[in-house]
């Protein structure tokens, strides 16, 4: 019982203690909380989770590091375990957060343990006025679960299908204007026909 009181961590419903202490603290912080060091640890894991899970993941990681990683012999730096933390966690935030509920929510569905924690972890979110309609908590959340149950893996890999949208959109609108192309092309042809 004395365990889930140690650095701040407060009491969630029935007495039992909280998984993680709330708190507003950036993943990257340079002073972590006590639990931000293992959810920065997963963090390049949690990368490569989604990069693997999707082609549209790969796609938008790869497009993320030549906009933003540091170059490397005039190579962008792809490799989630040699960038900072902060723009790993940029990144991580900038996939919508219906990926990241789904992920959440499959994880709990999947470890009962992480259902009481999620519920410990929203109720202190609540308390302490934090949205959990944006990325950054649940993250947070699936982070510490990952740290804790490599079970969680296979939850973080849904996250990645919020991506597919975006990209089946373009893929859509490609497929559109090839056709467009293929009917003009197409309705040309009888008139050259008619003229010989």
């Amino acid at each position: 019982q004395g365990q889930g009181q140690s650095q701040g961590q407060s009491q969630g419903q029935g007495g039992a203690p909280a998984a993680m202490p709330w708190g507003p603290v950036s993943l990257a912080s340079s002073e972590p909380n006590g639990d931000a060091e293992p959810q920065v640890a997963v963090m390049p894991r949690i990368v490569k989770l989604l990069q693997r899970s999707s082609d549209a993941a790969k796609r938008r990681w790869d497009e993320f590091c030549d906009a933003n990683a540091p170059q490397n012999k005039g190579m962008a730096v792809r490799d989630p375990r040699r960038l900072p933390a902060e723009l790993l966690e940029s990144f991580l935030f900038e996939i919508p957060v219906s990926g990241w509920a789904d992920a959440v929510e499959h994880a709990t569905a999947l470890l009962p343990e992480l259902a009481e924690r999620w519920e410990a972890f929203s109720t202190g979110a609540d308390a302490s006025g934090t949205d959990l309609d944006e990325p950054r908590p649940l993250v947070e959340f699936l982070c510490e679960a990952l740290a804790t149950h490599e079970q969680v893996a296979d939850a973080i890999a849904i996250a990645a299908l919020a991506i597919e949208p975006a990209q089946e959109e373009v893929e859509e609108k490609e497929e559109m204007e090839e056709k467009e192309t293929e009917e003009k092309e197409v309705g040309e042809r009888p008139d050259k026909e008619n003229e010989s």
